[in-house]
């Protein structure tokens, strides 16, 4: 037992395969609208190897976390040449990536898919920002064709990584068709598992509950999970809230959005803006089908992993603004002296 659960409980069982059932109608069962394939993969592999899949599991996320904070500090370390915040920044941003309001969450091999699809987020963000049409290696195109697939093979919320590629996808120059065939491939898996999947899910199109939903997960991403066992007791979330709304609204308001719009390019715009379309995406969508659970669960520490990205976003274009606007200063400077 660890955070007042057991290590393996709830939907676990569904990575472990009956008897009665063969591999590939077993491999292709959707659980709640998730695939699950590559968990399946990977836990079916560990059983046959006599391992236990969750402890792996949590090795796994372990890995995955550090191969994302890899490239959080590429993408850091591209979006400016100024080398005074480029170390804070990148400490800021990893400690809200390595967060640890959402350590919990590598004890339950469920959230594996959460922790990888967001990881393809950070890493697209970075290829996104640095790529153009002259320079754009083979392993990158690999990555946008084959990434799609991993991101909805994994988990229901690969839809919103697929989201933000085809929107990309739409802004850039047609010689970047490559991305197409991956993001093709998905949406039709995406809907064959939708049609061929038995749902008992119930949308909410309630726009105040919904709202209120949203609104409980962004003002409470920064609530650590230990307040999960006060989940229902809104007077434990008072500090979680501050801290959330005070440094997201202190970011929205001292970003310089004059140069974001009028000095950056559209094609990077919706790469700066990347992690933050994916976790505002996962918000609406969560609260369609969530938020008839009750408005506290808004606030559960596994919809951190996604979330996180928005804080993250926001930092990455504060960072790149203000560098800007910056550097245009020192080049007006330059040219009052020579003139």
């Amino acid at each position: 037992n660890s955070f007042n659960k057991a290590i393996i409980y709830e939907d676990s069982f569904v990575l472990l395969k009956p008897p009665e059932l063969n591999f590939f109608n077993w491999f292709l069962i959707p659980h709640n609208g998730h695939l699950m394939a590559i968990s399946k993969f990977l836990s079916y592999v560990l059983t046959n190897l006599n391992l236990y899949p969750t402890s792996y599991f949590i090795s796994f996320g372990i890995l995955i976390i550090f191969l994302a904070s890899f490239f959080l500090w590429k993408l850091v370390n591209f979006v400016s040449q100024n080398n005074n915040n480029k170390i804070n920044i990148f400490l800021i941003c990893s400690y809200f990536w390595i967060s640890p309001w959402h350590w919990e969450n590598l004890i339950w091999e469920f959230q594996f898919p959460w922790f990888l699809v967001a990881s393809l987020v950070i890493i697209s963000t970075f290829i996104l920002i640095k790529n153009n049409s002259k320079d754009f290696k083979f392993i990158e195109k690999l990555f946008f064709v084959i990434s799609p697939l991993i991101a909805i093979t994994s988990t229901g919320v690969g839809i919103c990584y697929l989201n933000c590629l085809i929107l990309n996808y739409f802004i850039r120059k047609r010689e970047k068709s490559f991305p197409l065939i991956g993001i093709i491939l998905s949406y039709s898996l995406f809907i064959f598992v939708r049609l061929t999947a038995e749902s008992n899910s119930i949308l909410n199109f309630n726009l105040l509950t919904n709202l209120k939903y949203i609104s409980v997960m962004l003002a409470t991403i920064f609530k650590a999970p230990i307040s999960a066992n006060n989940s229902s007791s809104f007077i434990h979330w008072i500090i979680p809230i501050f801290s959330s709304l005070l440094i997201q609204l202190f970011l929205v308001v001292n970003i310089n959005w004059k140069i974001f719009f009028k000095n950056t390019s559209l094609i990077k715009k919706f790469a700066l803006l990347n992690p933050i379309i994916f976790s505002l995406q996962f918000a609406i969508i969560t609260s369609l089908s969530r938020s008839d659970y009750g408005i506290h669960q808004g606030a559960v520490s596994r919809y951190l992993i996604c979330l996180v990205l928005l804080p993250i976003g926001l930092i990455i274009i504060f960072y790149y603004t203000n560098n800007i606007h910056e550097k245009i200063l020192i080049d007006k400077k330059f040219t009052f002296k020579n003139r």
